[in-house]
């Protein structure tokens, strides 16, 4: 009578693909889950986003570079004036603009 079964080394041998394999799975896993938490904050900033500009009375990004005024992006053509010392600055997504402690920016009354 012979026994026919699976050696020890055998065994040895499927448990280790067998955790290899999960591992795999378990890694690819994590990094999608990371990738839909990242796809889920940037919608929601895109929501915030949408949401703020729809009530906005004016936007100004600041991207003059140059000059005393700020013009308005909403579309409500409200422009500022700088009035004081200040300095504009480059960065890596555009210009800003660094104001002085006694500089201010004033803005017209909304004529829409």
């Amino acid at each position: 009578m012979s026994k026919k079964g699976f050696t020890l080394i055998e065994l040895l041998v499927v448990i280790a693909i067998i955790g290899l394999l999960s591992s795999i799975v378990l890694a690819s896993l994590s990094i999608t889950r990371t990738m839909a938490a990242i796809a889920a904050g940037q919608q929601f900033a895109a929501s915030l986003d949408n949401s703020y500009i729809a009530s906005a009375s004016g936007i100004w990004d600041f991207e003059e570079g140059a000059g005393t005024t700020v013009g308005d992006s909403s579309g409500n053509s409200i422009v500022g004036t700088i009035t004081g010392t200040h300095s504009w600055v480059s960065g890596m997504n555009g210009t800003s603009i660094n104001l002085s402690s006694s500089a201010y920016i004033q803005f017209a009354n909304s004529t829409a």
